[in-house]
């Protein structure tokens, strides 16, 4: 039932308790009286419709935080996961450089001995072209004794 109507409904039902209850004299003073009360029982009605809607309005807003805090935690979760991502990519680089290190460090070895057999490869021709020379004035001076 509407404000109104119940308002109405309590009234005559008031007015009609006064007449019946045969208060004669103080029959405008009842009405009054019931007027008064209904008037604040309508109050009453108003209050309660205006908490209702306030408590609405609350609840619409909780709903409304709740959906926002459900995408901050979905949105914390993601960047989690991105982060958790970018440690795997970086632990995977590292592992690269110090692969590229390690290989670094064995061709420097290599290229050490490398050149260091080069030098004696060096020293043994220049020490062949020494014995090829002797031998050359050896035979050519065989050819001339002849």
């Amino acid at each position: 039932m509407k404000k109104s109507k119940l308002s109405a409904v309590f009234l005559t039902a008031c007015m009609a308790a006064t007449l019946l209850a045969g208060c004669g004299d103080k029959k405008t003073e009842t009405t009054t009286e019931l007027s008064n009360m209904v008037q604040v029982i309508e109050n009453m009605l108003s209050n309660s419709n205006e908490q209702n809607q306030v408590v609405n309005d609350t609840a619409k807003n909780f709903e409304e935080i709740t959906a926002k805090v459900a995408s901050v935690s979905e949105a914390s979760t993601k960047l989690q996961e991105l982060v958790n991502n970018l440690n795997i990519a970086n632990q995977q680089v590292i592992s690269g450089i110090e692969t590229i290190s390690a290989v670094t460090e064995e061709v420097t070895a290599h290229s050490n001995e490398t050149v260091e057999i080069s030098e004696k490869n060096s020293d043994i021709a220049d020490e062949v072209e020494a014995i090829v020379t002797t031998l050359n004035q050896l035979a050519e001076e065989l050819s001339d004794a002849k």
